[in-house]
């Protein structure tokens, strides 16, 4: 039950306390013949161990029901300790899954030992559990969230491994993690090779290690690296926009929007002022920009 594996992953100086006035929740063991099992408080468990315990007071079940019975008092004693994260509550739903397959009655069962779910819920949980350790640790510890990690799951391993190692490194919102995602798989079919390619080019991998940049630009390194070859002729538009903007030098105050992916033909000046004053100098810049044969250029891309 207890391994070296386990007891290195315990941090000993966290569980200090239940060394100076011991356990609050004793753990709770089933009895089998000669041995016990624990059925809930592996932590306490391994914590217990790793500072040099070698005896424990636990609660004990000796006269054990039914397995489903079994897995219900397991769930609903680590709900009432705190909360689970998604992948407890997604292995604990398996774990009652196994027994109860109308699923009217699964999500009935969850929410009586405290994992309340719908269906839609209930169906995307149960995915969780067959994603990959590195989507599930990546769950675990926030830097994924539920629709990417299911979106990860449409890949293969080691694209999807990939995808975690960018997404640990970069700590990436979820808009952004939506956009690499759907950046590099749209290049991949496109040019008919694996999304793992990507990710390991030479470029791309430099940036990712460079200790000059930090995560913010990295991120911008590499959306416009993807952006650039997922539409080079967008990409090559925003390059002469942004030349030909810098050529009008416009004030302060005033911010020339293009069409949206430069597809429509109408552009927008944004003014930003806080006097009559700014106003009037405002007016003046935009006569000069209006005749000026830059400006011009810049309509008639």
């Amino acid at each position: 039950m207890i391994n070296s594996t386990s007891l290195q992953q315990i941090n000993v100086q966290k569980h200090l306390p239940i060394k100076n006035i011991g356990l609050l929740h004793p753990p709770l063991l089933i009895q089998k013949k000669s041995t016990y099992c624990i059925i809930s408080g592996f932590r306490r468990v391994f914590a217990l161990k790793a500072l040099g315990f070698s005896d424990l007071e636990a609660r004990i079940i000796k006269d054990p029901t039914d397995e489903r019975e079994i897995i219900e008092i397991a769930i609903s004693e680590n709900t009432l300790q705190r909360s689970l994260n998604v992948v407890e509550k997604a292995r604990s739903l398996k774990l009652l899954s196994n027994y109860i397959s109308d699923v009217n009655e699964l999500t009935v069962t969850a929410k009586s030992v405290g994992v309340p779910c719908d269906k839609a819920l209930l169906t995307k949980l149960l995915r969780i559990c067959e994603l990959t350790d590195s989507i599930q640790e990546g769950l675990i510890d926030g830097f994924i969230s539920m629709p990417v990690a299911l979106m990860l799951d449409e890949h293969d391993h080691s694209t999807s491994n990939l995808f975690v190692e960018v997404f640990k490194i970069l700590h990436l919102g979820l808009n952004r993690q939506r956009e690499f995602i759907s950046l590099i798989t749209e290049i991949a079919f496109r040019d008919d090779i694996e999304p793992d390619q990507i990710m390991k080019e030479i470029y791309f991998t430099e940036v990712l290690n460079d200790e000059n940049l930090d995560r913010n630009q990295k991120t911008q390194e590499l959306r416009k690296c993807l952006k650039h070859i997922r539409f080079p002729e967008i990409s090559k538009a925003e390059a002469t926009f942004r030349r030909n903007v810098k050529d009008l030098n416009i004030a302060k105050g005033i911010k020339l929007i293009p069409p949206n992916h430069f597809e429509g033909s109408e552009y927008m000046f944004q003014l930003t002022f806080n006097s009559l004053k700014k106003i009037e100098s405002i007016k003046s810049h935009l006569d000069r920009i209006v005749k000026d044969p830059k400006f011009e250029r810049i309509l008639n891309r």
